[in-house]
């Protein structure tokens, strides 16, 4: 029953789980290094290539958010499949043309850390709102005895020394363009204070926190004073989906029947 996975919400663990298996393998026999998961993507010719004629692509928007939050989770750097034809070096990098002809652009284009001044722990992105959070750790001299116990969630917090204080995340302005971000900050030492600036130009959101005690782990939660539009359901249950699977099954027979018999 552990291995069976049901609904989007749990398609994402799916990914996540078996990502983050594959990095703590390599860990165990490479040492903690970073990991670039190379070319990744998804079939877009799916369900037989049904959404080239009907334009609808929900369930590769779907699919690809799933792929997305794994990798995320995992903590691993990736490079996205795509092609444009469209784009030459001219365009600047806020230019909306970049994404002319894009397809599940909403799965597609998210936030992500983009350089971190300290060590990251974790990172989620919901789609359907545009919230996105991420937790980061101070360098310590706590760090595990060995490859063995370093997992995603538990790196080693032994690190050369951090000059910088000020992380970057890229907001980009697909999400981001007439809205106003929320951004909140806690630390796991009761600290609030942090400073932070959005610039949209540079679709980049820098914080500057400022705990700097060792050890000390640091949330971030971005939102917007208007969340994006829902695109689907997340976290559905097999049994009500179900009892829909049977309600419609058995409105149909109920149908033939009173047409064949009454």
């Amino acid at each position: 029953w552990k291995a069976f996975y049901w609904g989007h919400k749990s398609a994402r663990e799916n990914y996540a789980l078996q990502l983050k298996n594959i990095v703590e393998e390599g860990y165990k026999s490479l040492g903690e290094s970073p990991v670039l998961i190379g070319e990744t993507g998804i079939p877009m010719d799916m369900n037989e290539r049904e959404s080239f004629s009907t334009r609808d692509f929900v369930w590769q928007e779907r699919m690809m958010d799933a792929l997305l939050s794994g990798l995320e989770r995992a903590l691993v750097g990736f490079t996205l499949w795509n092609y444009n034809p469209d784009n030459v070096d001219s365009h600047e990098q806020s230019n909306e043309r970049l994404d002319k002809g894009g397809r599940i652009l909403r799965a597609v284009v998210r936030p992500y850390a983009a350089k971190v001044a300290s060590i990251p722990l974790r990172q989620d992105y919901e789609m359907n709102t545009g919230a996105w959070e991420f937790e980061w750790v101070n360098p310590s001299q706590n760090s595990p005895s060995d490859n063995s116990s370093v997992s995603v969630t538990k790196p080693p917090l032994s690190h050369v020394p951090i000059q910088a204080r000020e992380t970057e995340i890229f907001v980009p302005l697909f999400i981001s363009k007439g809205r106003d971000l929320l951004v909140t900050y806690s630390s796991s030492t009761g600290a609030k204070a942090f400073d932070w600036k959005y610039d949209p130009a540079r679709q980049t959101l820098f914080v500057v926190p400022g705990d700097n005690t060792p050890g000390a782990v640091h949330r971030l939660k971005v939102e917007f004073d208007r969340p994006l539009d829902y695109r689907f359901e997340v976290d559905s249950s097999i049994w009500v989906d179900l009892w829909h699977w049977w309600a419609g099954f058995m409105g149909v027979i109920f149908g033939l029947f009173w047409v064949l018999v009454l």
